[in-house]
């Protein structure tokens, strides 16, 4: 029979696959190192384009914030020139009411009274002045009752006097100004048709 020595086939195939397997770690250390630094290159990279959106959306807001500091002040310009606008309307739609006013004292005034001052103070106006008698002063303020453009007026003092031989009423009211008086109509009534 033939003797078949199988040490060195053996030893052969041994140091094969010890060949094999350092080959195979030496490939697995190759490959968790290439992965170790692919990811922190990756992870790298995220964090780089990260930061740069961070930075590009930092300078966006304080580029908004610039902006919304830039509107404030176009806010608080507006309500300025809205207030200077409403000032001007309101003297605009107030100034013919002085004129109202001393056309319709003038108007309703009796004959025998006399007005020597006029202050206006707000909506109230204070009215001085000397009168007949105190049924001239009561006419008046009755007068005044009956305006559109006063309100209810208050006789402060009246005192009699004589002056000149003559016996008169210096008074003191105020009366309140209403604070939108009433448009003059200019439309008149049609005339009624006869037949």
């Amino acid at each position: 029979m033939t003797s078949i020595n199988l040490l060195p086939w053996r030893e052969e195939r041994r140091q094969r696959r010890q060949r094999q397997f350092v080959a195979s770690i030496v490939a697995a250390v190759l490959l968790g190192a290439v992965s170790v630094v692919g990811a922190h290159l990756l992870v790298a990279e995220q964090i780089q384009g990260q930061q740069t959106r961070n930075q590009f959306l930092r300078s966006e807001i304080a580029r908004l914030n610039r902006i919304a500091e830039e509107m404030k002040k176009l806010d608080e310009t507006k309500a300025r020139l809205l207030a200077r606008l409403d000032i001007i309307q309101n003297l605009q739609t107030s100034r013919p009411t002085m004129v109202r006013i001393f056309d319709t004292l003038a108007r309703i005034a009796p004959d025998t009274l006399y007005l020597s001052s006029l202050r206006t103070e707000g909506n109230n106006i204070t009215l001085n002045g000397t009168a007949l008698s105190n049924y001239v002063v009561s006419d008046f303020l009755r007068r005044l009752v009956e305006t559109p453009l006063f309100g209810e007026p208050v006789l402060r003092q009246i005192d009699n006097r004589d002056i000149a031989g003559v016996r008169v009423s210096i008074f003191d009211l105020a009366v309140p100004r209403k604070s939108q008086p009433p448009a003059e109509t200019t439309a008149k009534s049609p005339a009624r048709s006869q037949k």
